[in-house]
């Protein structure tokens, strides 16, 4: 056991490397290590506090530190645990994924083949609140090829953010770096997805922005927070627009009925609207072209998810590249009848060639947002 916990000690000093990025709590912020790099559970902002078999099999704990569970795994076998994690800190975390063994890179540490999870209780964004804790249950599915004692399965928590973190947010307490300089962090992308023949495409062609009587005062400098101000703003067909706040809301419920979902910025055919022209009168005000999608959420009709990234990352990088992509959770909020920001993250996601909604189901050239991580990509332009 002793020397399962040294390792997972080391295991934790290396992930606060290889996840290190600007602008979110990770494990660099919360790891305090001792003279015998013994690490504990309670010197974290959010720890598992108990781990508790479901159910038996080939599978077993050795251990677990922060939100890393160690386990042994000897052949085929499907147990559930019921893992439980507090939140000490005064600061609101979500969770954002499982990280496996292959994303580490480390020798010694299972890669994660012929392993699945399932989830119960715990879903993607969901909260623990400060001085909370969330029970969840897991399920680890190992095939007959496994055969390891070095399995780690790390369940990422990421701290609730706000625009605070965007780039030109004259509010913000601290400055971001340059997006070129961010620190770096693995390539842990899947393989993107077949989606045909780059060559057979044309790009949209932008349109003559329309007039706005009353435009906004955003710094041109703003861009990702002048943009997200934008669209959460009062103009013509924009979310709280007084005269017709429903375009895109609609335009983005109606991708439910399609995969994958997507809502592209360059999408003219919605009703009421015109996605390229709100995205032409944004793009007026700010320094730089971005580009952006949204996601409806499926079961939430008063969230939407929505990717900003600049428009020359995706044009001047290949198929597959992660790219800086700011992710922003939109809800509508009742009690005041306006959308607004409710947690904004700064990842990662890859170029990709995807039908973006509208158009006649034309693919055209974004991000995938399936392939979105928390933390900066290791270069962006």
């Amino acid at each position: 056991m002793g020397k399962m916990r040294k390792a997972i000690a080391v295991v934790c000093i290396l992930l606060s490397f290889a996840f290190l990025s600007v602008g979110y709590a990770q494990l660099t912020e919360n790891l305090h290590i001792n003279g015998s790099a013994s690490v504990q559970g309670f010197q974290y902002d959010i720890y598992i506090t108990n781990v508790t078999p479901d159910s038996l099999g080939t599978i077993s704990v050795n251990d677990y530190y922060y939100t890393i569970m160690s386990t042994s795994v000897h052949g085929a076998s499907q147990p559930t645990f019921t893992v439980t994690v507090k939140n000490q800190s005064d600061k609101i975390y979500v969770f954002e994924r499982i990280v496996e063994g292959r994303e580490t890179g480390f020798d010694g540490i299972y890669g994660g083949e012929g392993i699945t999870y399932t989830l119960n209780g715990l879903t993607f964004l969901q909260e623990v609140a400060p001085g909370g804790e969330l029970t969840f249950r897991v399920t680890i599915k190992a095939t007959s090829s496994v055969n390891t004692d070095q399995l780690l399965t790390f369940f990422k928590f990421i701290e609730k953010t706000g625009e605070e973190i965007l780039p030109g947010n004259p509010d913000a307490e601290t400055t971001v770096p340059e997006e070129t300089t961010r620190p770096t962090e693995p390539d842990v992308s899947e393989d993107p997805p077949d989606t045909g023949n780059p060559e057979e495409t044309t790009r949209p062609v932008e349109t003559t922005a329309p007039t706005d009587p009353t435009p906004p005062e955003i710094d041109p400098e703003n861009n990702y927070y002048g943009l997200l101000e934008i669209l959460l703003s009062e103009n013509k067909n924009c979310l709280n627009d007084p005269s017709d706040k429903d375009v895109i809301y609609e335009a983005v419920q109606k991708e439910l009925k399609k995969a994958p979902h997507i809502l592209h910025c360059l999408t003219n055919s919605v009703s009421g609207g015109n996605m390229t022209s709100i995205t032409t009168a944004a793009n007026s005000q700010l320094s730089v072209k971005m580009h952006f999608l949204f996601l409806p959420v499926q079961g939430d009709e008063n969230t939407m998810y929505l990717y900003m990234y600049h428009e020359d990352d995706v044009e001047n990088n290949e198929e597959g590249t992660p790219i800086l992509t700011y992710f922003a959770v939109i809800r509508y909020f009742e009690n005041t009848g306006h959308w607004d920001e409710d947690g904004v993250y700064t990842g990662k996601a890859n170029i990709a060639y995807l039908s973006g909604g509208g158009n006649a189901a034309k693919k055209v050239w974004l991000i995938d947002p399936s392939t979105w991580t928390a933390g900066a990509p290791k270069t962006t332009n």
